[in-house]
């Protein structure tokens, strides 16, 4: 019995035998599983930790780049920001200043002006005065002048004088008196056509008194006019016989 079948117990401690071997590999295969998860997961921490550390350093650093460019970016803005400032106030000085000049050289034009007008205003009285005194000195003289219309150009020959002398006499009935004819001579004025009236005679006496010159006298069928030379104001009233 010993050496041929092995026993009933036997074969059950046999079992049992290879059911604990079996269970304690199963237990070492899961404690080493268990193991190797472990060390996944330290070894996962670990990068993640080493991940983090870096990129820590990495947004430090970017961090400290951007805020040294803002910065910069601010310091020159504020630079560029004086300067046009600096240069506003420049100007706007400049501008002042050329405008106090302008006011300035306004009021002296003005004083200027105001000066030069008050002294127009005296030269023109002045003047007015002047003038006033030459038309009553001229007119002075024009006292003891007479004017002749309707004499024809050249009718005089040499002499005016002795012309109107005769001419006077024999008219006017006048043989033996002495009419102290000072001088004679045409109105000033350019020798007109052939065909245009004649230039009037003015003749100066020594003494003028009212003679009969409203008697009619005709020459070369044209009746002569006398009028006295008195101031251009009132030869222009009377209207200019002589053209231009």
């Amino acid at each position: 019995m010993r050496g041929g079948k092995r026993t009933r117990s036997q074969k059950k401690g046999d079992k049992l035998e290879r059911q604990n071997s079996s269970e304690m590999e199963d237990a070492q295969s899961s404690v080493s599983s268990q193991q190797d998860s472990a060390d996944t997961m330290r070894s996962v921490l670990q990068e993640i930790r080493d991940f983090r550390a870096e990129h820590k350093v990495d947004l430090n650093k970017l961090k400290e780049e951007i805020k040294g460019d803002m910065k910069s970016e601010l310091e020159d803005m504020k630079q560029e920001i004086y300067q046009k400032r600096s240069a506003n106030s420049a100007l706007t000085q400049a501008h002042e200043t050329m405008l106090k000049e302008a006011e300035e050289q306004i009021d002296e034009a003005a004083t200027v002006n105001m000066a030069m007008s008050d002294a127009l205003i005296k030269s023109m009285k002045e003047q007015r005065a002047m003038q006033g005194k030459l038309v009553d000195l001229e007119g002075r003289s024009r006292r003891n002048n007479m004017r002749i219309y309707g004499v024809p150009e050249e009718k005089e020959g040499n002499s005016m004088s002795d012309f109107v002398d005769q001419l006077l006499k024999t008219e006017l009935a006048l043989p033996d008196t002495n009419l102290q004819i000072q001088r004679g001579h045409r109105a000033v004025a350019r020798k007109p056509e052939r065909i245009a009236p004649p230039r009037s005679i003015v003749v100066n006496f020594l003494e003028f008194a009212e003679k009969a010159w409203e008697k009619k006298i005709l020459m070369e069928g044209r009746r002569l006019s006398f009028d006295h030379d008195g101031r251009p104001e009132a030869q222009g009233i009377r209207g200019n016989k002589d053209g231009p």
